[in-house]
């Protein structure tokens, strides 16, 4: 990874740079080893948690560890999908994000369907 954002910064120069990794990962591990990489000039770095809101009921216990450490390291959470869930789902998922798992930050929405609140999101990490 190191070696590919040294290369794309040379040849790109790129103003923003995403790294998605799987579902389960911690974000920690991917602050730590791009920290202080000599040849690796970043600015600043934000930490968005993608919540699929489809799926967060049924998966939050089976993922507990890992959503954690995701949340603890959140700049912002993003809940996707939120035009496949009832009202009900979507206050259901705000409050367990910020109850069960202690989140005091800004939680977004992201309809799936159209787009709707990708502008905010921009906005939020400093596009």
């Amino acid at each position: 990874m190191i070696d590919t954002l040294k290369l794309l910064q040379k040849e790109v120069g790129p103003d923003i740079v995403v790294i998605e990794p799987t579902g389960i990962a911690d974000p920690e591990y991917i602050l730590v080893s791009i920290d202080g990489v000599v040849g690796l000039d970043i600015d600043s770095v934000k930490v968005v948690v993608v919540i699929d809101g489809e799926r967060f009921l049924r998966l939050k216990t089976m993922f507990e560890r890992p959503l954690r450490n995701q949340l603890e390291m959140a700049d912002l959470v993003l809940i996707n999908k939120v035009d496949a869930i009832s009202p009900q789902d979507l206050r259901s998922i705000e409050d367990q994000i910020r109850s069960f798992f202690k989140y005091a930050g800004k939680i977004l929405h992201v309809r799936g369907d159209t787009g709707e609140g990708m502008d905010v999101i921009s906005k939020e990490i400093g596009l």
